[in-house]
């Protein structure tokens, strides 16, 4: 009796095809991508960092006065020991809130060099900004008992008695300059980039110490229009004209000139390159061309 020969199990059950033809690779699963924040999302997270921040930060000047008189060391010293501690701590929760941001003149830069999110976006994180300021200027009057509220006065920053507006106009420009330039340097990983981690750790602080010691010398310094704004609304220690050329108009063109710096002298990484072309493309195509219909 003639013995049937087995049939060969087909490619899809046996792993493979024909002979000599590769196995049958299983078919790919994607995974979603994580959707980005919203617009909404973002000025959320501006506003409640904010709000917390300038809380937090507002008794920074009152604990350095009361450890001066004790301990008798340096009080600018201990300010920017504090500052530098608190800018460590708040980072991971600017993390957390999406990526919250502080500070108008960075959302400025951002928008110039073409990441950060449209106008609208980038307009509603600043309002978010102004009013978590304003917030956080509240719950400090309310949390911070009033004999500890002595130095809230000086954190709208005040241009140093007998210098002109257009010094301390210059002075906040130049300092928003430099920060400006190094927070659109980290923003494209450069500090991750360095070979020495403790050069990546310990830049920041620096550049924190050198600011506010120069700073000191003409404004405070203040380098945020926003939170200078929110406690001149309490106190008013700036006349209009000062306050707008100083801590308005000072910042925000720095914020402009670092951009330009930045995208002028070919600082750009080439992701960031790739993405403004993107985007420029993507505008272009809004604008001038209807979809082709199948």
């Amino acid at each position: 009796m003639a013995v049937a020969k087995a049939r060969p199990k087909r490619g899809s059950e046996s792993g493979g095809g024909a002979r000599g033809a590769p196995p049958r690779q299983p078919a790919e699963t994607s995974t979603p991508a994580a959707h980005p924040p919203s617009a909404g999302q973002h000025a959320l997270g501006d506003f409640l960092v904010m709000a917390i921040w300038v809380a937090f930060s507002s008794v920074f000047a009152e604990v350095a006065d009361h450890v001066h008189i004790a301990t008798g060391v340096n009080e600018v010293a201990l300010n920017i020991v504090l500052l530098v501690a608190g800018l460590a701590a708040i980072t991971p929760v600017c993390d957390y809130f999406w990526g919250a941001i502080l500070n108008p003149v960075h959302n400025v830069a951002l928008l110039l060099r073409g990441a950060g999110g449209g106008v609208a976006t980038n307009i509603a994180r600043m309002c978010g900004q102004l009013a978590g300021a304003i917030v956080g200027c509240l719950l400090a009057l309310a949390l911070v008992p009033p004999h500890h509220q002595g130095k809230f006065h000086l954190l709208s920053g005040k241009l140093k008695e007998g210098l002109p507006i257009a010094h301390g106009f210059f002075a906040e420009a130049t300092l928003v300059v430099v920060v400006n330039l190094f927070f659109l340097y980290m923003t494209e990983g450069g500090l991750q980039r360095t070979k020495s981690k403790a050069l990546s750790a310990l830049a920041p602080h620096a550049l924190t110490v050198v600011v506010v010691l120069v700073g000191a010398e003409f404004t405070g310094p203040s380098l945020n229009p926003t939170l200078s704004f929110a406690w001149n609304l309490l106190y008013q220690r700036h006349s209009m004209v000062e306050h707008l050329a100083v801590f308005w108009a000072g910042p925000l063109a720095g914020a402009v000139v670092s951009a330009l710096v930045w995208r002028g002298t070919g600082m750009r990484s080439a992701r960031d390159r790739a993405a403004g072309r993107a985007a420029r493309r993507a505008l272009g195509r809004g604008a001038g061309s209807k979809p082709k219909v199948a």
